[in-house]
């Protein structure tokens, strides 16, 4: 997820920067700054993962718990942009499924780590890495809309 999530935030500042010199409207930009704004809290959060504590289980299911709870946050805040654009709010509602599904995936590993299932478990890594590439995708989509290439 962490990848990702830093290849949108460079992807859309970048993007932000060539639509602002190619005279695109400052409606647009914005909007897409407010996304980039959410998007940049996501990838500081996600650099929990790569803690040290991910290799204790009992650390590692707090880490998912924590996680649950900030992907329901940013699902929030996405959700309250004010976005003018239809574009971008067709991609405000994928970023907030995105979010819902994470902290779905989340909630659920948590519990999976602490109990010792490795089935559930494995399941639910499935279920992030099938978010993650869609998560990419999106991102790529995204970036491409508001650079405008």
């Amino acid at each position: 997820m962490s990848k990702s999530i830093a290849r949108i935030c460079l992807l859309i500042a970048a993007g932000t920067i060539a639509v602002a010199t190619t005279s695109c409207g400052a409606s647009k930009v914005s909007q897409c700054n407010s996304i980039a704004k959410v998007t940049k809290e996501v990838e500081t959060a996600a650099k929990d993962f790569d803690s040290p504590d991910t290799k204790d289980p009992a650390k590692a299911a707090q880490i998912f718990s924590n996680m649950a709870v900030k992907s329901q946050g940013f699902s929030k805040t996405i959700q309250a942009l004010d976005l003018q654009d239809e574009k971008l709010k067709n991609f405000q509602l994928r970023l907030v499924t995105m979010y819902e599904s994470y902290n779905k995936t989340f909630s659920k590993i948590a519990p999976a780590i602490k109990a010792k299932d490795a089935a559930a478990f494995n399941s639910q890594l499935a279920e992030i890495k099938s978010e993650s590439v869609k998560e990419e995708a999106l991102g790529k989509e995204l970036s491409a809309y508001c650079t405008g290439k």
